[in-house]
């Protein structure tokens, strides 16, 4: 199979780990896919590509500039994809599912990988009229999460097929640490003994990083903040009055970090997250997650995640109650067992086999 993906993004989130992740493997059981565009990790994956450079990704700040390009960027796709015999194409952002499918589809079957929630109000409006009538040129929308595959088919209506395939883990490489292991990593980091909560995450106001300062104020912990993002000089800056808080920036690495946790925070509003993949890479360590109910994971965490749910606009010593609750070994083996259940090497067979039924089902 050649499937060959048409993406540029220059920033690692979980939409580009979930490229290189997939196509690593599928290249490892003797596919041979192709990117057109750019994707940070690809080439260190030494997988094949065609570099080209589009404009950046469709937000509410670059849209405008992105559809003046548009036009020239369709004609360097076109281009670009002479002489590569795709046997699938595989689009993930909005500039590239609706700029480009409907030529796409002309020379083979466009499956798109939707990853999160579209924006709200008049923007959102706009944004989901385009996305439906480019829908019409797809073979298949895969979806990260049901929460994301109910939106898309209310978006694209019946006549397109939507699956879900949840993100997933790599349960092989990530054993739990045992209790003198975890004491281990904590002072690994210089943390001595004391209980530890995680957030990690961008560092940006949908996810709300400052609620993890006011947490701090009450627990008798550790709490440490791993992420970039535009709120990072603003986060450093206020932790500075929190002894007992830690700020990271980004870390290559998590592994020591939740090797080194009781528990993470996610204290996101959930805007436009599909299933976030630090749920599953803190599971895969034993560790659980607690979330606040507004973010729309509430239950996830409560009923499959072995975390817990604050109920929203909860104060600080609601969630350091919580945190005192979910540390112990059943949470611990619960989340595990989840992210058990997301294991990678299915997760690339259930990607392969789509991928297959789509190209089976083209004309």
């Amino acid at each position: 199979m050649r499937p060959v993906s048409v993406v540029y993004s220059t920033t690692l989130g979980g939409a580009e780990a979930y490229l290189v992740n997939l196509y690593s493997s599928l290249a490892a059981r003797g596919h041979r896919p192709h990117l057109v565009g750019a994707v940070p990790g690809w080439l260190d994956a030494q997988l094949a590509s065609s570099n080209l450079a589009f404009s950046p990704k469709w937000g509410r700040r670059t849209i405008l500039k992105g559809l003046v390009l548009l036009r020239n960027e369709r004609k360097m796709v076109v281009s670009a994809i002479q002489g590569l015999n795709a046997d699938i194409f595989h689009l993930q952002f909005k500039r590239e599912q609706i700029g480009f499918t409907e030529l796409l589809a002309k020379q083979a079957p466009v499956v798109w990988t939707e990853h999160g929630i579209f924006p709200q109000g008049l923007r959102g409006l706009a944004l989901r009229k385009a996305y439906a009538d480019a829908a019409r040129h797809t073979t298949l929308i895969i979806c990260v999460s049901t929460r994301v595959a109910r939106e898309v088919s209310s978006i694209v209506g019946p006549g397109i097929s939507v699956i879900t395939i949840e993100n997933s883990v790599d349960i092989e490489k990530t054993v739990p640490p045992t209790r003198e292991e975890k004491l281990a990593a904590k002072r690994a980091l210089g943390l001595g003994d004391q209980p530890v909560a995680l957030w990690i995450g961008r560092l940006a106001p949908s996810k709300r990083p400052e609620a993890a300062l006011k947490i701090a104020e009450k627990f008798d912990g550790i709490v440490l903040l791993a992420g970039s993002g535009e709120l990072l000089p603003v986060i450093r800056e206020r932790a500075k009055a929190h002894a007992n808080v830690v700020v990271l920036g980004h870390v290559d690495d998590p592994s020591s970090l939740y090797r080194a946790s009781d528990v993470t925070l996610f204290t996101s509003d959930g805007s436009g997250e599909g299933l976030p993949t630090t749920f599953l890479e803190a599971a895969a360590h034993g560790v659980p997650t607690i979330a606040d109910s507004s973010s729309g994971f509430g239950s996830l965490v409560e009923s499959d995640a072995g975390g817990a749910s604050v109920p929203a606009g909860s104060d600080a010593q609601t969630w350091v109650d919580l945190i005192d609750s979910v540390s112990d070994s059943v949470h611990a083996r619960n989340a595990r067992k989840w992210a058990e259940e997301h294991d990678r090497g299915s997760w690339v067979q259930k990607h392969e086999r789509a991928l297959q039924a789509a190209i089976a089902a083209s004309p």
